[in-house]
């Protein structure tokens, strides 16, 4: 069997226009901390976690707050994403998102 890697990365999954769009959503909807328990910097004091998780953003579509398009995007890149790890590790039924969350990650020197 495939062994399971701490990291895979996913080349074409996402169109550069799409990751533009996301982080234009994250940089319109992401909070201080958000999955973090609130703390914005859970791993170091030199990095900073901002976060908007997929219900968040689609409530913030729906009120007007965020683009309903970046918003849609990331619903369907998420469903996109699971799909990939169905397939990259050979699931045989499956897989069952129960959080999704868009992260930004920040050195503190640079940003």
């Amino acid at each position: 069997g495939q062994e399971a890697l701490e990291r895979v990365v996913a080349e074409g999954l996402l169109a550069d226009d799409d990751c533009v769009r996301l982080i234009q959503l994250a940089e319109s909807g992401a909070l201080p901390g958000d999955g973090y328990d609130a703390n914005a910097h859970p791993h170091t004091e030199h990095e900073k976690f901002e976060g908007l998780n997929i219900l968040d953003a689609a409530k913030s579509a729906r009120d007007g707050r965020l683009d309903r398009a970046a918003s849609r995007l990331y619903y369907d890149v998420a469903d996109r994403s699971r799909g990939f790890v169905e397939k990259y590790f050979r699931l045989n039924g499956s897989l069952y998102l129960t959080y999704t969350h868009l992260v930004c990650r920040t050195d503190r020197k640079s940003g």
